[in-house]
Parts: C-alpha cells; sequence; structure tokens
C-alpha cells in the first residue's frame, strides 16, 4: 500500500483520498458492499477449489472452469480450457467496438453482442 500511495503521490492524486474513495466505493453502501460480494465471489470459490484439494495432497494445475456433475458411479464433467490469451482477442474486441453505446458498468458480453 505504502509503494502505491507513493505511486500515486506522484501522479499528483493524495493518497488518503484515494483509499478513502476505494473504501467508500467497496464498503459506503449497502449497494457497494453487495456489488463487492458479488465480484468477490467467483474468486473466493476458486480459490476454495483450488485449496480442498491442496489441503488433502492432489495438485491442481491452473483455474480452469469445469462443471463436474453426477450420481451414484458416474460423473459428467464439462471443462473449458483456455491455453492462450487470444482466445479472449475476438470478446475483447467486440467490446471495445460498443462500449462506447454502453455507459457505466456491464458486466457480461451478452450485453454487447447482438445474440438474438
Amino acid at each position: 500500500m505504502l509503494l502505491f500511495g507513493a505511486f500515486m503521490a506522484l501522479q499528483g492524486i493524495h493518497p488518503l483520498d484515494l483509499y478513502r474513495a476505494l473504501y467508500v466505493g467497496s464498503f459506503g453502501t449497502r449497494i457497494s458492499i453487495e456489488n463487492s460480494l458479488t465480484f468477490a465471489a467467483p474468486i473466493l470459490l476458486a480459490a476454495l477449489c483450488t485449496l480442498i484439494p491442496a489441503r488433502v495432497g492432489l495438485l491442481v494445475i491452473g483455474g480452469e472452469g469445469a462443471i463436474v456433475l453426477g450420481g451414484l458411479g458416474e460423473t459428467l464433467t464439462i471443462r473449458h480450457d483456455s491455453l492462450d490469451r487470444a482466445s479472449f482477442t475476438p470478446g475483447v474486441l467486440a467490446a471495445l467496438r460498443v462500449i462506447k453505446d454502453h455507459p457505466g458498468l456491464t458486466v457480461g458480453l451478452e450485453h454487447l453482442l447482438p445474440l438474438d
């Protein structure tokens, strides 16, 4: 925090004002707390999915997305691996083309793409 504060001070931004704005934006109102928890939940769940296998001695490499469903003696695994950042490029470019028409926070590409 000190290094970041020093960097912001070099940019002409008072560090305490910045930290106050970050706190108020994250925890200042009921809506901001709700938004903070909404955005933190996937990160916490991904960390939990890595922590549990690590505690029992299993090795987990990567944070790929996977859904595992199953019953007695069976599993269905739906898995998505992204091996290169080039796989994200089409979505990022599509979002950049239309983002000027969507002021404020937009979560998800489905709001930016014509998926009718």
